[in-house]
């Protein structure tokens, strides 16, 4: 585990990482500080803080969307599944006739 310095709109943070993949951190670490600074620059008076908090309430919303669109998934391929598991049973039984 190792000790990463990262800066979010222009203040610095210290954070263990466990991840072997520093390269990405960064990378996730430069979107989130862009996407505060737009929060930031629609909200001039809001503290850093309470910018953070935006951040994580409008990240958290998007992590609920993806999680309702991939039950979704699943059941559209579990029905899916079952449909050609159906038509697989009625072409062995039409050719074994």
């Amino acid at each position: 585990m190792s000790i990463v310095t990262i800066s979010l709109a222009n203040k610095e943070f210290k954070i263990s990482n466990n991840s072997k993949d520093q390269r990405k951190l960064l990378e996730m670490v430069k979107i989130l500080d862009t996407k505060l600074k737009h929060i930031l620059k629609q909200n001039s008076l809001a503290p850093l803080d309470l910018a953070l908090v935006i951040l994580a309430l409008k990240l958290e919303e998007k992590t609920f969307m993806l999680e309702e669109q991939n039950k979704k998934l699943l059941e559209f391929s579990q029905m899916h599944k079952k449909n050609l598991q159906n038509i697989k049973e009625k072409l062995v039984k039409c050719l074994s006739s």
